[in-house]
């Protein structure tokens, strides 16, 4: 008798854990889909603000902290990571000490609800809930319906995005225009996060994690769209950037697919130079010869594009190189940040400098020296993890992975971080993920062996 009234209270107690289970999961995806599409603006401010993707990360950890076997399985996450956190806490250190002493506690709080809290969780979710594989799936599904979109907003000039601005503030606006030419924002901050954030999109969705291959025409759509959603953010910094990271690719890419690419790039000339021929005098082909002229401009400081009204390029290329300036400026203190609310406000060489292109330089104004030492620590390590688990495993992912950082540490001297560093987070969870899941097979596989 007992044992028939036990038996139904353990079926009870099964389905509602499931239940539990199958909500939690719920959460990751909600929280995956307010990470990599919603913009940061939907949200509201409540002393700071609530994004939808910080509110899901609070959720998600919500669940974690109240549930003892999710508690201690996220400990033992937190505690694989090891020699990591020495740094980390450095960093959080010298951001938690400048948000003390300017009076700017976003200048903690920002990066760990957006990084820290992002790459524990990350490390977490890769781990129990969603699948290395699943992860790189839906990127390039959020990759696909972004670059697509872009068509959409480069063609009207509008930002369908900015209708989700509930938190207001700025952080989206409707469109962006750079010598009468629109330029894509879509979710981000700016055009040029767009064509950051679009690059490391690409970059993941080459990656064929099954069959431990770096596939530049793994998704055959991908390649054609990166180029058309990069160049209509109308930043030539990520164009030129990303243009070269697909040689580079191509370089560590199997004989086949260098043959394939150097045919598509033949033929991509062929029909580049025919529609500019045929467009010449309207302002899309303007707009093509000013974007492949300034790249060319940058490179060996010549003036082709102010054929094709390339001014303003010059400009922003003297205006970031006044930015070096900064370091020699009695105004900062080379120990004590100004923190990340601070506004730049200076009078140089004919230039009011209002705005920090340079993530380096902007990390030396808010955390002064200690924080763009460390910070450069950070990029650096995460660089030398992902050789190391690639000279280790001979997994392609840490290739890809290790190439993803160095472009993404050039683009940020062209550009502040503006948000794009919590995506760099999340590649730096799936790395140390990854090394342990194929760890783990090496071992069960040797086993095997043995026991064979």
């Amino acid at each position: 008798m007992e044992r028939a009234i036990s038996q139904p209270l353990q079926l009870n107690k099964a389905l509602k854990k499931e239940g539990i289970e199958k909500y939690f999961n719920l959460s990751c995806w909600l929280w995956l889909f307010a990470f990599f599409i919603l913009p940061d603006a939907f949200g509201f401010r409540l002393g700071f603000l609530f994004s939808a993707k910080r509110i899901m990360l609070f959720v998600c950890y919500a669940q974690i902290l109240i549930n003892s076997e999710r508690y201690n399985r996220f400990w033992k996450c937190i505690k694989s990571v090891k020699y990591l956190h020495i740094v980390v806490i450095l960093y959080m250190f010298i951001r938690l000490y400048t948000g003390v002493l300017r009076t700017d506690m976003n200048t903690f709080f920002g990066e760990f609800l957006d990084g820290i809290l992002v790459f524990y969780l990350f490390i977490y979710v890769l781990k129990y809930e969603i699948s290395i594989d699943q992860l790189l799936k839906y990127v390039y599904g959020v990759f696909l319906f972004l670059s697509i979109y872009s068509f959409f907003e480069y063609s009207t000039h509008i930002n369908l995005f900015a209708f989700l601005n509930t938190a207001k503030g700025g952080l989206v606006i409707t469109t962006v225009s750079r010598s009468g030419s629109g330029r894509v924002m879509a979710n981000c901050h700016h055009p040029i996060h767009f064509g950051i954030y679009i690059t490391i999109l690409f970059f993941l969705s080459c990656i064929d994690y099954k069959n431990n291959k770096i596939n530049i025409f793994f998704h055959k759509p991908a390649l054609p769209l990166a180029i058309c959603a990069v160049f209509f953010s109308g930043s030539r910094g990520p164009l030129g950037i990303f243009l070269f990271a697909i040689f580079v690719i191509l370089c560590v890419s199997s004989k086949n697919q260098r043959i394939i690419g150097i045919l598509i790039f033949i033929l991509s000339i062929i029909f580049l130079t025919l529609t500019v021929a045929f467009f010449i005098n309207t302002p899309f082909g303007k707009n093509i010869m000013r974007m492949l002229t300034a790249i060319i401009d940058g490179i060996f400081n010549t003036e082709y594009s102010l054929k094709y009204g390339g001014e303003e390029y010059l400009q922003s290329t003297e205006y970031r190189e006044m930015l070096f300036m900064i370091f020699k400026s009695n105004i900062f203190n080379p120990l004590l940040g100004k923190g990340v609310s601070y506004e730049v406000n200076i009078s140089y060489n004919h230039y009011w400098i209002r705005s920090i292109d340079n993530a380096y330089i902007e990390m030396y104004v808010k955390l002064a020296y200690p924080g763009l030492i460390v910070f450069c620590i950070l990029l650096i390590s995460m660089l030398i993890v992902s050789i190391v688990f690639a000279v280790k495993t001979k997994n392609k992912l840490f290739i890809m992975c290790a190439l993803l950082m160095i472009f993404y540490a050039i683009n940020i001297w062209y550009v502040a971080l503006m948000g794009t560093f919590m995506y760099i987070w999340m590649v730096y969870a799936m790395i140390f993920v990854a090394y342990e899941e194929l760890k783990k097979k090496n071992k069960g596989e040797e086993k095997c062996n043995q026991n064979l």
